[in-house]
């Protein structure tokens, strides 16, 4: 076939995609090694840039079910039982050497003589001090220098990992206790000021071992409520952090007397919106819930808490560090069709494009993870610990997801008689021909011209690097659209069929 000339690659419509991560512990860290191995090869081949992977002090902290603290150096990675890190460290040295960047949560849970309250899942009144020596001692393995002793093998280091998140959803009592306590008979969130210790106590000592690592604080979860069991919505969270009211006042209450500005390098969040469109916002009554649809409300409060100085500078950047659609039923969830798991992950991170300060887009699981033989949780829907977010079922099966994730397509109205397309493709370095095609309802696909901006010449094809995410124009309107892609001069691939979407947010 023979197509018109093609628009220059690297033009204003076309930019790297944002950075992607993916988190699936059981996969990396509890499955055999050739089966960790085979997974960061099929992450590698999905175009992702970095890994996430969780430290969890419980499992790697000493006499983690005394309640009296063992004597030892808790910021010392030498002083550790090397056995409980092998799963870590291998999981690290295999990203490392598939060439992918990492990110390790710091965190859940507590061993019991570091916090309050019942086990297994020590989570409540954690002691900061002790949180900060565990941040310490992985930030210290993990910067590039540290061998591990009795190390078979010669004195090889453990790689280097550049960026770290401390604790996940503290507004979530799934992992933060209280998240509430009552003060002149009205309930106030409690747990952002045991996070504000935490946070105080992890950053500094992280940085006196890794000064140029990315720190990040927050990893909250997207919606909150009222009850004495509920999470604490995560702008009502963000702002008793940095010690304001709704209004963005200082606040004078006996936690924030000796407020002074929270550090890090960035904010993450999980802007998950559970069966619910990208397109999702906070509803009447919530309005301190931050779902994809309106994330960058999330953004303008840390803009303007950073330039109050109530947060660090670095703060004002975004990370996705969650998120994802399932697809199997849990309790009183139905389950979403695999191909609007697909639609909206690709819609869902064109949202997340539009807004400067985001940094970085994650997927939740690389692989479902079906329920345990035995109860690991205390939560209704997820006794036995199951998740549905994969872009495989749990024996390997690609889901639709898969060929959304490494070539996505997104169509939406830009003006009347003009339709947005936005793609992302996660294919490797190489450069690729790009074609859109359209059909209305069940009729024929029909190609369809687009240009980088309306009012311009549409032309045919056009020519996109193989990490790039794109933006065009064209004039079809409703119906169906997909991607064809080749690499110059190779053979071309079909996407999937996406639905017009009418209204994008």
């Amino acid at each position: 076939m023979v197509w018109a000339a093609l628009t220059p690659a690297g033009g204003a419509w076309a930019h790297p995609g944002l950075e992607t991560a993916i988190q699936d512990d059981v996969t990396f860290q509890d499955r055999p090694p050739d089966q960790v191995l085979q997974a960061i090869d099929q992450v590698r081949a999905l175009g992702i840039d970095r890994v996430r992977l969780t430290a969890s002090w419980s499992t790697l902290a000493p006499d983690p079910e005394s309640l009296s603290r063992p004597p030892f150096d808790a910021s010392d990675p030498a002083a550790y039982d090397q056995s409980q890190w092998r799963e870590l460290d291998f999981a690290v040295r295999a990203a490392q050497a598939a060439g992918l960047k990492m990110m390790i949560d710091i965190g859940a849970w507590a061993p019991r003589w570091a916090a309050g309250g019942p086990g297994p899942r020590a989570r409540d009144e954690i002691d900061a001090s002790a949180f900060g020596q565990f941040a310490q001692a992985v930030a210290r393995r993990y910067s590039g220098s540290f061998v591990p002793p009795g190390q078979t093998g010669g004195d090889v280091p453990l790689p280097r990992v550049d960026m770290f998140t401390l604790w996940n959803e503290p507004n979530h009592p799934a992992f933060l206790l209280p998240q509430w306590s009552v003060r002149a008979s009205h309930r106030v969130p409690a747990s952002p000021a045991e996070y504000r210790h935490m946070v105080d106590q992890a950053y500094g000592a992280m940085k006196a071992v890794q000064p140029s690592s990315t720190v990040l604080v927050g990893n909250t979860s997207s919606f909150g409520g009222r009850g004495p069991n509920d999470p604490v919505a995560p702008l009502e969270f963000l702002r008793a952090l940095a010690c304001v009211n709704a209004r963005l006042r200082p606040l004078r209450t006996p936690d924030c007397r000796a407020f002074h500005r929270v550090p890090g390098d960035g904010w993450a969040h999980h802007p998950y919106s559970l069966t619910g469109t990208p397109a999702k916002t906070a509803e009447p009554g919530h309005p301190d819930d931050i779902y994809m649809g309106n994330l960058s409300r999330l953004a303008r409060t840390l803009d303007r808490l950073v330039a109050m100085r109530r947060l660090a500078p670095g703060m004002r950047s975004i990370y996705i560090t969650e998120y994802g659609y399932e697809t199997h039923a849990l309790l009183d969830r139905p389950a979403l069709p695999q191909n609007k798991q697909a639609l909206y992950l690709t819609w869902g991170e064109y949202l997340a494009s539009r807004i400067p300060n985001v940094r970085l887009f994650s997927q939740f699981l690389l692989r479902d993870q079906p329920p345990a033989p035995t109860v690991v949780s205390d939560s209704p829907r997820r006794p036995n610990g199951q998740f549905y977010s994969g872009l495989e079922e749990a024996n390997g099966t690609p889901k639709l997801a898969v060929h959304s994730f490494v070539a996505g397509l997104f169509a939406t109205r830009a003006t009347r008689g003009t339709t947005l397309l936005w793609g992302r493709l996660r294919l490797g370095p190489r450069t690729y021909e790009v074609v859109i095609d359209h059909r209305s309802h069940h009729g024929p696909w029909r190609l369809v011209p687009t240009s980088s901006r309306p009012g311009r010449r549409p032309v045919r094809s056009f020519e996109l690097a193989g990490q790039d995410s794109f933006t065009r124009y064209g004039a079809r309107g409703r119906g169906q659209y997909r991607l064809r892609y080749r690499p110059l001069g190779g053979t071309w691939t079909m996407g999937l069929p996406i639905p017009f979407v009418a209204r994008a947010r």
